[in-house]
């Protein structure tokens, strides 16, 4: 998932450091939040250097536990201990990140190469050797390592002090001349003349979005470790702290004074339309967030239908009228029926409501229309999760066109169709490989526009139209199906097989785009790719090389596209649209 490193022309591109805190990174339900948090900036094409801390209350257990062993005291070798939190905490959120499909890699502390002096408990860096960071940045999205820890004399494992994990962040945010430092807290800022305590008896405080570093020292103990921040002043470093989804922070910066700005917190009015396996997902993550989101009717086939418990039976209705009726500020279309799709937006267009769909074969049959209408009148429309999963293909291929001019595009776009092919080069039979995509979540029940690539097509059509600017009427395509005797076919060629779709602009003015079955063992980018994954290559006319890669079908990272596209929305077009 991101734009990823690839050999051949890729875009270098500047890191950004987030460091997430065991206020926020309380204990594995926080995860998916996290990874919502790291998946905004991938999709923006951001390389993301991911700091955590251990779970809240984990590293007291911890020291209470070595403090029993030493008899009330602590020994140079507790912190090998104490660090277990951490290297825990990087473990489990690099699975989160794998089963979203973020292309993570977890270091663990030696690896890290941060070297430290001074006392065992409360040790200073002095010392970071970036090969192995810099190596594992060039080859995925996202590295994840632990803060709070370091290696000191006698190649012991050393602690930097209660809060160390923010110091952790700034010098590794100094040392590899990051884009920016990002330290994630449970509080929602720094309030007015009320400091970083609770807003709840104080309704009329704004929050600072810029504040110096004498005024982050007053609050140094909730807001930022003492020595992080001298650290940060030291080396003239821009630090944001925010809370995980705000659309911005609190910039501590010695260049800036005090300021605050009118604050938007109104949450986000959403209607869902859909509520099978991708829809309960997504209004579950939406319910599961009050501060940023409110669900305001879910549009279904059978209301009848038993739900899962947090559901509210009253939000559901089969009514479209009804459901525009809830006054929604944005609907989700995650419905299977283009039908259905293609109603819900002209309805919504109709009605000035913004829009977010995963209905690939709605948004690719009236695309330059729908975006017409809503640049006309004004609206967000994206579609994001229409195309790749969990692979933010579309958002890559809209910032290489705004780069320059593209050549060609290459990609594997049916999750289905890769994992059959997967299944099938392990010795499964095609039913047997159908069978277990369709038990994942991965095809439908009726898996005809996977196998004979109307799925592929109606991608492609969306990616040729934010490429070249065309739309269906304008593109010729030549489309290869796969049934069972095709695929025994390939797997006696032997080699590793994808289902490719090239995409060419036409000396003419049109695009054509081919689906066909490719042996690709030459091609490591489309080698590698396995099971449901899904990928784009962007060759730009400059020569250079962007590219995205991702799972592309299931439930979790079609689920964390949509939130993407919804909490781009909040963010960038929301706010604009209260003030």
């Amino acid at each position: 998932m991101g734009n990823a490193a690839i050999d051949g022309g890729a875009i270098a591109q500047q890191p950004i450091v987030l460091k997430f805190g065991s206020s926020v990174l309380r204990d594995a339900h926080s995860l998916p939040r996290v990874v919502t948090e790291l998946y905004r900036h991938i999709r923006a094409g951001r390389k993301v250097v991911a700091i955590v801390s251990a779970f809240a209350g984990e590293t007291d257990k911890l020291l209470e536990e070595a403090k029993r062993e030493c008899a009330g005291s602590l020994s140079p070798h507790a912190p090998a201990l104490i660090g277990v939190g951490e290297a825990k905490a990087v473990a489990l959120l690099a699975m989160a990140c794998d089963r979203t499909g973020i292309d993570a890699a977890p270091l663990d502390v030696r690896q890290l190469g941060l070297r430290a002096s001074g006392p065992f408990d409360d040790a200073l860096p002095e010392h970071f050797t970036t090969d192995v960071l810099s190596d594992a940045l060039k080859n995925h999205d996202v590295v994840i390592v632990p803060g709070y820890v370091a290696i000191g004399d006698h190649d012991r494992t050393v602690l930097l002090g209660r809060g160390g994990s923010d110091l952790s962040a700034m010098i590794l945010a100094h040392t590899l001349r990051a884009d920016g430092v990002t330290l994630f807290k449970s509080v929602p800022g720094v309030f007015e003349g009320n400091g970083v305590q609770s807003k709840e008896d104080d309704g009329d405080l704004r929050i600072y979005d810029r504040i110096s570093p004498e005024t982050a020292a007053k609050h140094a103990d909730a807001l930022i470790q003492e020595k992080a921040l001298g650290y940060a002043v030291a080396q003239d470093l821009t630090v944001q702290i925010a809370s995980l989804g705000s659309a911005s922070g609190v910039r501590i910066s010695k260049a800036d004074g005090d300021s605050v700005p009118e604050q938007i917190t109104k949450p986000v009015r959403v209607g869902v339309a859909g509520l099978g396996v991708v829809g309960e997902g997504a209004v579950l993550r939406l319910l599961g967030d009050p501060d940023h989101y409110q669900v305001t009717g879910i549009l279904v086939q059978n209301a009848d239908k038993k739900r899962h418990e947090a559901i509210d039976p009253q939000l559901l209705t089969t009514d479209l009228s009804v459901f525009m009726k809830s006054n929604p500020d944005i609907v989700i279309d995650l419905m299977s029926s283009s039908d259905a799709g293609a109603d819900l937006m002209h309805a919504a267009l109709r009605e000035g409501i913004n829009i977010i769909s995963a209905n690939k074969q709605a948004v690719a049959e009236d695309l330059p229309a729908i975006r017409a209408v809503a640049e006309k009148k004004g609206l967000f429309v994206a579609y994001g999760a229409a195309v790749g999963g969990g692979a933010p293909m579309v958002e890559t291929v809209m910032a290489a066109r705004e780069r320059t001019e593209v050549a060609s595009i290459d990609a594997v776009l049916n999750g289905t169709v890769n994992f059959i092919l997967s299944e099938l080069q392990r010795g499964q039979t095609f039913e047997t490989a159908l069978k277990a995509a369709q038990d994942a979540g991965f095809a439908e029940a009726d898996p005809s526009a996977d196998l004979s690539g109307d799925d592929a097509r109606a991608k492609a059509a969306i990616l040729a139209y934010e490429a070249f600017g065309v739309g269906l009427s304008d593109i010729d395509f030549d489309i290869e199906g796969l049934d069972a005797e095709k695929g025994a076919d390939l797997v006696n060629k032997g080699g590793a097989w994808r289902q490719v779709t090239r995409i060419r602009p036409t000396r003419d003015g049109r695009v054509h785009v081919v689906v066909a079955y490719e042996k690709v063992d030459e091609d490591p980018f489309l080698a590698r790719l396995r099971d449901e994954a899904n990928a784009v290559r962007i060759i730009l006319e400059s020569g250079d090389v962007m590219a995205a890669r991702g799972r592309g079908a299931g439930r979790i990272p079609t689920v964390e596209s949509v939130l993407g596209d919804l909490g781009a929305y909040r963010r960038d077009y929301h706010a604009q649209d209260l003030t």
